[in-house]
């Protein structure tokens, strides 16, 4: 097992969560932010960016508990 598999890991998934919030903003434009669908895809978004701050915060975290650093 990689030193620090499951903190690199846990980075790569915010790029991909930063991808969905991007997508289902679009989607938000494309049905209307005042349609329920519209709706339902701003909530999501607004979500993941929920996630992504709450991830960035227990990695910085995870960061600073190990000396501020994660070994290569």
């Amino acid at each position: 097992m990689l030193n620090d598999v499951w903190y690199e890991s846990l980075t790569r998934r915010d790029e991909v969560l930063v991808r969905w919030v991007r997508v289902l903003k679009e989607g938000e434009v494309t049905l209307g932010a005042q349609s329920v669908a519209g709706g339902r895809l701003a909530e999501s978004a607004e979500f993941f960016e929920f996630m992504i701050t709450e991830l960035e915060g227990m990695l910085d975290r995870w960061k600073a508990r190990h000396g501020g650093g994660v070994s290569a």
